[in-house]
């Protein structure tokens, strides 16, 4: 009888504080539990108690090169010897332009040396750029609400383990199974700020103007227009012959008149 007793006083308390956050105008759920706990155990630290700053790297290069191909195996070497990866790869032809962007993911201590080496393999520098997110306080408050929604797992489970209902266990697993979905989530969060703070980004993207593509493009293009003109020359050719059949006529009336009189 206690254990009865006392799992619906738990089972009470849940659905009291659930009824608490929906005057707050939200449904009973886990971010509503984790609210209170984040606004009670969890509250941000100020600026003074923040512990090593989370910063986000990014580097962005464009240039403009010579001999496109060797430069752009010079550049994997570079990642290569930095220890860094290639994240994306792309290469494309405009015309007389060839184009190549890379993604590359570099230590943050070693973002600034490998820029400088990319650099110099440029011909001429169109734009280089460095910008830094600083992220502790989103990381300081995605680990409090994960701490948080561990807990309020934990205390799910507990109530799931002294249910003794069908009801109250439906009702238990139905905000277990939502918290733990919520948990991952922010799991998921967790791990992919780590790697953006872990790895910074360099964009590279360089290119080559060559006049082959442009030589051909150019050729091809007086050779259409020569099929044009003489298309139009023929066309007015024949549209001048139309339109002079009097004096076409007249000629011919002519020339049969002089042979006859000839004979």
């Amino acid at each position: 009888m206690m254990k009865l007793l006392t799992t619906y006083f738990a089972l009470f308390l849940v659905i009291v504080m659930s009824t608490a956050c929906t005057q707050d105008g939200s449904q009973f759920s886990a971010p509503s539990y984790e609210a209170k706990m984040t606004a009670g155990e969890f509250d941000a630290p100020d600026e003074a108690e923040l512990p090593g700053r989370k910063l986000i790297r990014t580097a962005e290069l464009r240039m403009e090169v010579i001999d496109f191909h060797r430069k752009a195996e010079a550049a994997r070497q570079l990642v290569r010897r930095a220890g860094a990866e290639i994240e994306e790869d792309t290469e494309e032809q405009y015309g007389n332009r060839l184009q190549r962007q890379m993604v590359i993911r570099v230590a943050p201590e070693k973002l600034d040396s490998l820029l400088d080496e990319l650099a110099e393999l440029a011909e001429v520098i169109e734009s280089r750029s460095v910008r830094q997110e600083d992220v502790t306080r989103q990381y300081i408050d995605l680990e409090s609400r994960l701490s948080a929604k561990r807990a309020l797992v934990a205390r799910y489970e507990s109530l799931l383990s002294a249910a003794v209902n069908v009801g109250e266990v439906m009702e238990v697993e139905r905000q277990l199974q939502s918290a733990i979905a919520e948990l991952e989530s922010m799991e998921g969060q967790m791990r992919y700020l780590e790697r953006q703070v872990s790895l910074s980004s360099i964009r590279l993207s360089m290119y080559e103007q060559t006049a082959t593509g442009l030589a051909e493009r150019s050729f091809g293009r007086e050779v259409a227009d020569a099929f044009r003109s003489g298309w139009d020359l023929l066309q007015q050719l024949f549209l001048g012959a139309i339109g002079a059949w009097p004096l076409l006529a007249i000629g011919l009336a002519g020339l049969i008149w002089w042979r006859r009189r000839r004979r």
